[in-house]
């Protein structure tokens, strides 16, 4: 395998977390932003997620003063959510001020904002790491020939997401539940304009959702890697009958999507030592009663970004674990919040008591 060129940073993983990271980093290191998708296409594919922007992330972009640019969204903009428990006959619609994103245009707009100064290579994976005297030293593999290539970095910070090949190797004892999130397209034959969240325990100890886009509608869910209520294939199909049997109407399937979701019902956060950073949902940043990302993503990337401009690539690890205290609190609320959706009595009891939601 040949040696390619040493950075100061390598970024693993281009999505919101690496290019906001990518983007704030003084120019003055050799930065290498690297990730699987070919970043130089015109049209990038749609990751599996709804791509609604919440407004914890909506804060964090007005904090950096970033301004969406139009071409991102997606209609309807709509601001109703109906939540729907489907072993229970009460429906509820709230407010919730969301905006609707194409998510593969959106990050496509974010990798944009990065510096020339940043070297940008799409299509490969990391195949292998270890830490090496220098730093860390990566097998990386171009996805369209096959070739291996081995490239040493003085530190690397890993936003690869719940499959994250470091979070993986360096913390293989951690005990947070896997899922699988799928979500299928459909025309929107049925005229959905609302956003729903969907509970059915009988598929899923989480959630699922449903999202129009344009001309067509998401159906998503996420379930759990375990098999214990069947697998997420067969759990995902017994979702949608159970939609269509309480009336949805879904019209021609356009295509399918799947991914890998982590969870941190257990709190179980990982910043990273030694040379590797861990941020976003690498970290465990990512919210375990919504799967909401993109706020920690944003929050754990400019933590990261503070704490190598101020302590260097050598220290940065003691100012980053402590940036990120606060996520680690937030994470503990949501998982209180979780318990309280997520348990049929007290989930039934706030539907039927109308707290919060909207009148007619």
């Amino acid at each position: 395998m040949k040696k390619d060129l040493d950075y100061d940073i390598v970024i693993v993983g281009a999505g919101p977390a690496g290019a906001t990271l990518a983007r704030l980093l003084p120019d003055s290191y050799r930065v290498l932003l690297l990730d699987k998708k070919p970043l130089a296409e015109a049209d990038w594919p749609m990751k599996c997620c709804g791509g609604l922007l919440s407004e914890s992330a909506q804060k964090v972009m007005a904090e950096m003063n970033l301004n969406l640019p139009t071409e991102v969204l997606i209609q309807p903009q709509t601001f109703v959510l109906r939540v729907m428990d489907l072993n229970y006959p009460l429906e509820r619609s709230y407010q919730k001020r969301y905006y609707n994103m194409d998510r593969g245009k959106f990050e496509q707009w974010l990798v944009s904002l990065v510096p020339d100064t940043v070297e940008k290579r799409g299509g490969y994976a990391v195949k292998d790491f270890h830490r090496c005297l220098q730093g860390v030293e990566l097998v990386i593999k171009n996805r369209a020939n096959g070739e291996e290539k081995r490239i040493r970095s003085r530190m690397v910070a890993a936003a690869d997401g719940a499959s994250s090949v470091f979070r993986h190797k360096l913390y293989k004892n951690c005990d947070d539940p896997r899922y699988v999130s799928i979500q299928e397209w459909y025309e929107n034959t049925g005229g959905i304009d609302y956003y729903a969240a969907i509970v059915d325990e009988q598929v899923t100890d989480f959630y699922s959702w449903l999202i129009p886009k344009g001309n067509a509608v998401i159906l998503g869910g996420a379930f759990r890697q375990d098999k214990t209520l069947g697998s997420p294939s067969d759990c995902f199909l017994r979702l949608k009958e159970g939609l269509m049997a309480r009336g949805l109407l879904l019209g021609e399937r356009l295509r399918r999507e799947g991914c890998e979701l982590l969870r941190p019902v257990n709190n179980r956060m990982m910043t990273g030592n030694r040379k590797i950073a861990l941020l976003g949902e690498a970290a465990g940043f990512i919210s375990p009663s919504s799967a909401e990302g993109f706020s920690y993503a944003f929050r754990s990337a400019l933590g990261l970004a503070e704490a190598i401009k101020a302590r260097g690539i050598e220290n940065f690890a003691g100012q980053y674990a402590a940036a990120c205290r606060p996520l680690r609190r937030n994470i503990w609320l949501r998982n209180v919040k979780a318990w309280g959706m997520y348990h049929p009595l007290t989930r039934r009891a706030a539907l039927r008591s109308g707290f919060g939601a909207l009148k007619g």
